[in-house]
């Protein structure tokens, strides 16, 4: 027997009511990894017992549970239609409001003085939005004004000025839409899961369950394409020989995305970063979790959250001091991010308020540029009454 290639390995969720215990039948959804860190977490400690012969007498397991997680290339419905694992690692309840929801916008004007679009030209218009609602453009010409945009004022019917800047003025072609999001904030409610690893070809199933999202992290930098993973921290295990679900989703097949062509409006306190000056984002949530042991229990019994921690780095090309000055003053600044997939498909990702734990901006040596590395702590917006929000906005079978 050759053994199990990685090739034949799949991993499957499906979202539990109760901690630790797997639904009756269940459908688990596939999703796409990289590489995986899962395990049974046990120790194990040697009696004290002294031996005139120098040997060890036993191994005596004492605790166990589950940890580790996934490493993946970033996509939208990365875990299923819901972004079941997205949700869970925010603790947040559930998306607020309704992405399904499209206004055909044809023959609207988008005019780049003055960040404005009039749906009034339109075949129809969009439900009337506030400052600080956000919606999705998308079908422009050549693409040019696709994104996400935040309404600042409405001046008129059907006349709204964004925070955004448009790339073009344009009357926005047949087949042009305006798309509803949802939104999460970080927040204190935990979502577990039964995890299945999968090895077809010798027919091994290691069955995780009680996996409670600990670390979330996302980062992308020029060149590359958007990476992250999650980790868990969960119940018990188990290994089986045939799989565990009644039917099983295949794994999401919205487009990967890269730096350079679906990392949009990254803006630094409200206002666009200039082009050719951000190198790299790094963004790691922590919920630090741990397992709860009690007498007369093997394995975890319960888990236990801590602070939510939001932190990472931001590298930029050293134009100017205004990020070292926000360091050295303690001054707290927002930053935000884009990311659309090549269908349109959307999030953005904003981090109200944070400060520099640490800047570093040094000469690494001859024929290279001076680096501004950047080390934040997101803490507490109360405007957001949260630490970080994520839209999405989502046009696949709308």
């Amino acid at each position: 027997m050759s053994g199990a290639k990685a090739n034949r390995a799949y991993i499957a969720s499906v979202k539990e009511a109760s901690w630790g215990i797997t639904p009756d039948t269940p459908t688990l959804q596939k999703i796409n990894f990289v590489s995986d860190s899962l395990n049974y977490a046990l120790e194990t400690t040697t009696p004290e017992s002294i031996r005139d012969d120098r040997m060890v007498s036993d191994v005596i397991n004492v605790s166990a549970g589950n940890e580790g997680g996934y490493e993946l290339e970033f996509q939208a419905l990365q875990s299923g239609p819901d972004d079941d694992h997205l949700v869970a690692a925010l603790w947040a309840e559930e998306w607020v409001g309704d992405a399904t929801v499209k206004t055909d916008v044809e023959g609207a004007v988008v005019t780049v003085a003055g960040s404005q679009i009039d749906f009034g030209a339109g075949t129809a218009q969009p439900t009337a939005m506030s400052p600080g609602d956000k919606f999705l453009l998308y079908g422009t010409l050549n693409k040019q004004n696709n994104g996400i945009y935040t309404v600042v004022t409405a001046p008129g019917a059907d006349v709204y000025t964004v925070a955004e800047a448009f790339a073009a003025d344009e009357t926005l072609p047949a087949g042009a839409g305006q798309y509803n999001g949802q939104y999460i904030k970080n927040g204190l409610v935990r979502h577990s899961f039964t995890i299945e690893r999968g090895h077809a070809d010798v027919t091994e199933y290691f069955v995780y369950t009680g996996m409670a999202v600990n670390e979330f992290n996302l980062s992308f930098e020029a060149g590359a394409i958007v990476t992250g993973g999650y980790t868990f921290v969960g119940k018990e295990t188990d290994v089986v020989q045939a799989p565990i679900g009644t039917l099983y989703e295949d794994a999401p097949t919205t487009p990967f995305m890269s730096a350079g062509f679906n990392v949009m409006n990254v803006m630094i306190d409200g206002a666009p970063v200039p082009e050719c000056y951000l190198q790299s984002v790094e963004l790691g949530i922590n919920n630090n979790l741990t397992g709860k042991m009690a007498v007369g229990n093997f394995g975890y019994c319960d888990t236990s959250e801590g602070e939510f921690e939001l932190s990472g780095e931001i590298g930029l090309y050293f134009n100017d001091s205004s990020m070292y000055q926000n360091f050295i003053t303690s001054t707290a600044f927002s930053f935000s991010f884009d990311l659309v997939d090549n269908d349109g498909n959307a999030y953005r990702i904003t981090v109200p308020k944070a400060k520099l734990s640490a800047d570093a901006v040094n000469v690494e040596g001859k024929n290279t540029d001076v680096m501004d590395a950047a080390e934040y702590m997101a803490i507490y917006d109360e405007t957001e009454g949260a630490m970080i929000r994520i839209d999405r906005f989502y046009i696949a079978d709308l």
